[in-house]
């Protein structure tokens, strides 16, 4: 292909709102049924961004299997028609892809003004022998005003071109977010398999110049949840987790975390999930998964790199068998917390490098504080039920302060730590108070860390004596940490401080990062302070 040339099915997938037959105003999705609700765009790899709508479909397939046609976006005010969603390529060349110009697969845009949504990238799928080339390869949303989310691109190949004909270095195939005015989609994902590896590299990346995008870029979400009812091939969900129907499929699930036996997913509604049992234990079958327990997914990948602000968000399990690598001001976080969902992040990975401008950061991201979420004033704690009062901030591993009210008990172990942050409460005339740290939890062979990896509990309102939240949790077990960054899981502060939280270094090498850059402080506040909370070893 020359760079004269393409292949272009660019707003050729499902349809947006209002547009070439969908007489909806939602955009059309997966199977065909309606998606992206008023003034937001088409998710699939990566989220449709929401101007003020009721919100988009959710994102559904995953990084290995580029197979799905992408969303459109909804219509906006007046009647202004969304983005198509992006088509479907699925490209086989025995001995050779030669890309000089362009394969694309992008998402529409939605019409130049009231806000439509702009459709979700598509699918690129591609299996050759050599690649090389200086052209581009494509699925990113569209949108003028509101950004749809990229599509997804999988690429396996057995042997990339020289330097100056491999497509920049990887760096011309991507499935950016959708850049809108009023508000971005995120990025889709990129996947490498060369011959050799099991599950090939993750690229998360959005375009962005030292900076971070505004956007995060999903795994399809399936747990952490409580399963509510069983049968031998099917669990029902909590409902906590919004999934696409049959978006799961293909995916890996643990139904209890408490064993090892995981399992494909064949199909799911909003609420179920059907899985594979050939060869293996029935679900029903005792110690494997019960009413109660928590499962979640898994995502299984070979290496990992951030790049160009590249921002990323698990809700389940990532196992990275190899190198993550968090650059180029990019972002690993979890899910925010809710009344009925408790989120963290637990990552398995060979060697884990967090560059000097990157971060794990679930700052906040913990139990919600007082007026906040759909809460009542009281901050949330352990259980997620009601913990600190009026004016007083959560507590967690050290209690939070108190303005007349009353926080919650400490809780959690020193030594192996494991939960969210607490929610400081509110304070007069309903101000809100800060949400709680959240929760990382990670297996390394070795961490080099000039980054931050921060569990920072939330401020409350600047006024009227809300409480902070407290700091989350960070529970590390490596055999070596090196490097000159940060490690925090400090209480919030402004006038009621929130209490530090938890953080274990567990390590059988060398601890090569400075001492007082590991901090589990109280929160300050201009009224009364947080107390610390722990680190182990002390």
């Amino acid at each position: 292909m020359d760079e004269t040339s393409s292949i272009d099915v660019s707003a050729r997938g499902y349809r947006g709102g209002g547009r070439d037959g969908n007489t909806s105003c939602n955009g059309i999705t997966i199977g065909g049924l309606f998606g992206a609700a008023s003034r937001s765009g088409g998710s699939y790899g990566g989220y449709g961004g929401i101007y003020d709508g009721t919100g988009s479909n959710a994102p559904y397939g995953q990084p290995s299997e580029a197979i799905y046609l992408g969303s459109g976006g909804s219509c906006g005010d007046y009647g202004r028609i969304g983005g198509n969603g992006g088509g479907l390529i699925n490209i086989t060349a025995s001995e050779a892809l030669v890309v000089n110009g362009g394969i694309l697969a992008n998402g529409g845009a939605g019409s130049t003004d009231q806000n439509p949504g702009g459709g979700s990238g598509g699918s690129i799928s591609i299996n050759t022998s050599l690649l090389q080339g200086l052209g581009t390869i494509a699925a990113n949303g569209g949108g003028y005003e509101v950004g749809g989310g990229g599509g997804r691109i999988a690429i396996s190949y057995n042997y990339l071109g020289n330097s100056g004909q491999d497509l920049a270095g990887l760096r011309n195939i991507n499935a950016f977010g959708g850049h809108g005015s009023h508000v971005w989609g995120s990025a889709g994902t990129v996947l490498f398999k060369k011959s050799g590896q099991q599950y090939g590299d993750l690229y998360v990346d959005d375009n962005m110049t030292n900076s971070t995008s505004s956007a995060w870029t999903p795994l399809t979400p399936l747990g952490f949840g409580k399963i509510t009812d069983l049968t031998a091939n099917t669990l029902t969900t909590d409902g906590a987790v919004k999934m696409a129907v049959n978006g799961l499929a293909g995916m890996e699930i643990n139904p209890n975390l408490n064993q090892s036996e995981t399992y494909k997913v064949i199909s799911n509604t909003g609420t179920t999930i059907t899985v594979d049992t050939t060869g293996k234990p029935d679900l029903t079958t005792p110690g494997v998964a019960g009413t109660g327990n928590t499962y979640a997914g898994i995502y299984r990948f070979d290496n990992v790199h951030f790049r160009r602000g590249g921002f990323l968000v698990m809700g389940d399990r990532l196992i990275v068998g190899d190198t993550m690598k968090i650059d180029e001001y990019g972002q690993l976080t979890h899910y925010d917390a809710t009344m009925n969902f408790e989120p963290r992040l637990d990552l398995t990975v060979g060697t884990l490098e967090i560059i000097g401008n990157s971060s794990i950061n679930v700052d906040a991201r913990g139990y919600l504080g007082g007026s906040r979420g759909g809460n009542d004033c009281s901050g949330q704690t352990i259980g997620n039920v009601d913990g600190s009062l009026h004016r007083s901030g959560g507590s967690y591993g050290g209690l939070g302060g108190a303005w007349g009210g009353t926080p919650n008990g400490i809780y959690g172990s020193m030594t192996d730590p494991a939960g969210l942050g607490s929610g400081g409460s509110c304070g007069d005339y309903g101000r809100v108070g800060g949400d709680g740290g959240g929760w990382v939890a990670i297996h390394a062979n070795s961490i080099s860390l000039d980054g931050v990896i921060s569990a920072d509990g939330g401020t409350g309102s600047a006024d009227q004596q809300p409480g902070s939240g407290s700091g989350g949790t960070i529970n590390l077990v490596t055999s070596t940490l090196s490097g000159s960054g940060a490690i925090r899981a400090n209480g919030g502060g402004n006038q009621v401080g929130g209490g530090g939280g938890r953080i274990s270094l567990m390590y059988d090498g060398q601890l090569l990062i400075p001492r007082a850059n590991i901090s589990a402080a109280g929160g300050p506040g201009s009224y009364v302070a947080g107390s610390a909370g722990t680190i182990y070893p002390p």
